[in-house]
């Protein structure tokens, strides 16, 4: 049996699957980001079968009162007991029962579950949490720790499948090496932040699945034909996205990019074709668009005018009485001040309500990589220019294409935090996760980079190292945030302290089964990869 093929992917698939549960066994519940506002949602359209209104209250008693106990509950500033104190840790008991866990279970009845007390949860468009609910319903008389680990297996699923996402993607940037396309995935995959942000009750990992399918069709008309069937699965993408989060609609910009550098290329009566059909196709895609910001925000019927118009992005649009004149470039002097700042530390790893980073060397060590790989990138473009008929392969246009796509969705965030912050006068904030919809520009050009630094003969086995090192810095990142909510200095000690506030499926001996399956099906994987190494001839980049 092929070794690139069947077994080494789906020994993948089992690691990666058993990461994600290692992950949600590890984090309590609300440790997630914003897992408990996403999770009111899931609730709120599950109790009442409907999306919750304009500035209606939308967190239940049982969460919130749940948040109290467990000292997740913010205060004005947004700040809990957590936030900035990387050493508080909430108050165990000797047993596999939490010293609140009896109380917040008895709280699992109708009048703690479908009333409203507070507005905390997240108002999105409603296709995750219209999943979500019905997963939520099938435990619905259960109580709220085994609810709230049902839903989150939902992002176990996701994640799975994000990760076929990025083998097509991959595929597309290597075409002619397997070896090449499955390091890229195992490089994505394995990123611990990456993992972390999805991990929990959240919409972000199928904006993330659906904009990543959204870029792998987008990419085809570069170097083969865009079917039909293609076309329309590429609409029902957007359609869904946008039905996911309205920050979706960022796709367009690498649509027209496309778009462009097909209508460059085209003949003069292509091109006329081209223009008509999408004269006739924007207003269909505006319509579509507007009437869903309407229905989800709960704005009424739109009249033509306001079907036809371009799409608004929620917040920047919305009456507020502070306003301030902060100039883009002054924005932007603060912003990449920032950026390098926060930023990055918050792409590779920022846990525990933003209060825990990892060790500085782990940052010293990704800094200088990224200042490798880009230097290795300059090389790699001037060998380019320099060639006399440039090759502008398959590989050459799928790099270009996603290295825009990294760019514009950058400056689609940036360009919204300077509008809202001059709405709102404060920023919205640009976190490192917001970036991980293009993580495959992202990864892959920093992977490019970095190869071209070694001779033919290294290359591989420094993309080897590369891969291996993800894998180590994922579960050292796993072992890190573990030892700051549990005490690791007893295994018994850890098993009960981790047992507790979770569904009783996940007490006990089943801790130590998922943790002791991630580690074995990791150390599975990598040692069918490395025979992948080995079997593998010189790669080029």
């Amino acid at each position: 049996m092929n070794l690139f093929q069947f077994p080494v992917r789906l020994t993948l698939i089992f690691a990666i699957f058993f990461n994600l549960l290692a992950w949600q066994i590890i984090v309590p519940i609300w440790h997630f980001p914003d897992e408990q506002a996403h999770f009111g949602q899931v609730a709120f359209r599950a109790e009442h079968g409907r999306s919750q209104a304009y500035h209606e209250l939308s967190t239940n008693s049982e969460i919130a009162i749940s948040e109290e106990l467990l000292k997740t509950k913010r205060d004005a500033f947004g700040n809990n007991s957590f936030t900035y104190h990387p050493e508080f840790k909430i108050e165990y008991s000797p047993t596999f029962i939490g010293p609140y866990e009896t109380q917040i279970e008895s709280l699992n009845n109708v009048e703690y579950r479908k009333k409203e007390i507070q507005e905390e949860s997240t108002r999105y468009p409603p296709l995750y949490y219209f999943l979500a609910s019905n997963i939520y319903n099938l435990f619905g008389e259960s109580d709220l720790f085994a609810r709230v680990y049902a839903v989150r297996f939902l992002s176990v699923l996701i994640f799975t499948a994000i990760s076929l996402a990025v083998f097509l993607v991959s595929k597309q940037i290597f075409p002619k090496s397997r070896f090449l396309q499955i390091s890229l995935i195992s490089m994505i995959v394995f990123m611990p932040m990456f993992v972390f942000s999805v991990s929990g009750v959240t919409s972000d990992g199928l904006f993330i699945l659906l904009f990543m399918l959204s870029l792998y069709l987008i990419a085809k008309p570069l170097y083969t034909k865009l079917g039909t069937k293609d076309s329309f699965l590429l609409l029902a993408l957007i359609i869904a996205g946008i039905s996911t989060k309205f920050q979706f609609q960022i796709i367009w910009l690498p649509l027209f990019y496309v778009i462009f550098v097909l209508f460059i290329k085209m003949e003069t009566r292509k091109k006329l074709f081209l223009f008509a059909k999408t004269v006739i196709v924007l207003p269909l895609f505006l319509i579509a668009v507007n009437f869903l910001y309407y229905y989800v925000n709960g704005y009424g019927n739109p009249n033509l005018k306001q079907l036809l118009r371009l799409p608004i992005i929620p917040d920047i649009t919305e009456v507020s009485d502070v306003q301030i004149n902060l100039t883009f470039i002054d924005y932007l002097q603060n912003t990449f001040a920032r950026m390098i700042r926060e930023v990055l530390p918050w792409y590779f790893g920022v846990f525990k309500w933003l209060s825990l980073t990892l060790p500085p060397i782990f940052y010293k060590i990704i800094n200088r990589l990224l200042i490798l790989s880009f230097i290795g990138l300059l090389i790699w473009l001037v060998k380019l220019v320099r060639q006399k008929k440039p090759k502008l392969g398959q590989e050459v246009k799928l790099i270009s294409f996603h290295a825009f796509t990294s760019a514009a969705y950058f400056s689609a965030l940036v360009i919204f935090d300077w509008f809202f912050i001059n709405k709102h006068g404060f920023p919205f904030g640009i976190q490192g996760r917001y970036f991980f919809p293009t993580i495959i520009a992202h990864v892959g050009l920093v992977f490019v980079g970095l190869l071209v630094l070694f001779p033919k003969s290294f290359k591989k086995w420094a993309a080897a190292v590369l891969v291996i090192g993800v894998v180590v810095f994922n579960y050292f990142s796993l072992f890190w945030v573990a030892s700051h909510y549990y005490d690791l200095g007893s295994f018994n000690t850890f098993i009960t302290q981790a047992s507790q506030y979770k569904p009783e499926i996940f007490k006990g001996t089943a801790i130590l089964l998922i943790l002791s399956m991630s580690l074995l099906s990791s150390a599975f994987y990598i040692s069918k990869y490395l025979i992948v190494v080995l079997r593998t001839n010189q790669v080029e980049v």
